[in-house]
C-alpha cells in the first residue's frame, strides 16, 4: 500500500491520487528515443512523486546541482485545475519549466510536454506524457450530465435571442433560443442520440454528446 506522506513533505489539501485510467511517464528528454520513461505508478506515494539526491526519493539523481531533497510532483486538484504540480523543497539550485526558475514552495501547474530541469542536471531533463488507458464511465457520464450554477436566472420574456446557424458563411436558419430553453435559463448543445439532455441537435462527427450550455445569469455585474 502506497504511502500518505514522507518525513520531510506532507501533500496539501487538494492532493489526489492520479486517475487510474490515464498512464503518466516521465520521459528523460536526452533519454533513449525508444525509452517509454518512468511510470509514475512506481511511485511510493498515493499522491505524488518525489525528487532529490538521496533516498529515501522515487527518483535519485546523481548529481552535484540537486539537493538530497529537491522537489514533488505533485497530483492533485489545484488552483489551475486537475493535474500534476511542481514543488520545489526549498533546493540550493533551484527547479526549472522550459528553462524558467519557479518559486520555492510554491506548487506550479505543469502542463504536459513542458520540459523539467532538476537544479543544472541537463542529463535528467524530463516532460511529463500521459496515455489514456480505459474509459472512465463515471467521467463519462458527467460529460453528459448539467447542472445550472447559483448565479442563473430565468431569461426576461422581453428578451427574444435567437441563434444565428451559419453553414458555408452564409446563414442557413435561425433558433428562437426561448423554445429550447430548460429551466428558463440554458439551452444544450450537443448529438442527436443524447436527446433527453441537449435541446439544440448538431449532427457534426466533431460535436461531443453534450458539447456546450449556453446559460443565462447574473456573473457579477454582468449578464
Amino acid at each position: 500500500e502506497k504511502e500518505s506522506s514522507v518525513s520531510f513533505y506532507s501533500p496539501p489539501d487538494f492532493a489526489l491520487p492520479p486517475p487510474k485510467t490515464v498512464e503518466y511517464r516521465i520521459k528523460f528528454i536526452n533519454g533513449a528515443p525508444d525509452s517509454r520513461g518512468w511510470n509514475i505508478e512506481r511511485r511510493n506515494a498515493q499522491t505524488f512523486v518525489s525528487i532529490g539526491r538521496e533516498p529515501p526519493v522515487d527518483l535519485d539523481f546523481q548529481h552535484e546541482s540537486i539537493s538530497r531533497k529537491h522537489c514533488i510532483l505533485q497530483y492533485g486538484n489545484g488552483s489551475s485545475g486537475p493535474g500534476f504540480y511542481l514543488y520545489d523543497l526549498g533546493s540550493s539550485h533551484g527547479t526549472f519549466i522550459d528553462d524558467e526558475k519557479i518559486e520555492s514552495k510554491v506548487y506550479i501547474f505543469l502542463e504536459e510536454g513542458s520540459k523539467v530541469r532538476i537544479g543544472h542536471a541537463k542529463k535528467y531533463e524530463f516532460s511529463l506524457t500521459s496515455t489514456i488507458t480505459e474509459i472512465d464511465q463515471n467521467a463519462e457520464d458527467q460529460k453528459v450530465n448539467y447542472s445550472p450554477p447559483q448565479w442563473r436566472l430565468p431569461v426576461p420574456e422581453e428578451l427574444n435571442y435567437q441563434l444565428e446557424i451559419i453553414s458555408n458563411g452564409s446563414i442557413e436558419r435561425y433558433i428562437t433560443l426561448k423554445n429550447v430553453l430548460k429551466d428558463q435559463s440554458y439551452a444544450t448543445i450537443g448529438k442527436p442520440n443524447n436527446a433527453t439532455t441537449v435541446t439544440i441537435i448538431d449532427k457534426h462527427p466533431s460535436v461531443s454528446r453534450l458539447h456546450a450550455v449556453l446559460q443565462f445569469g447574473l456573473l457579477g455585474k454582468k449578464y
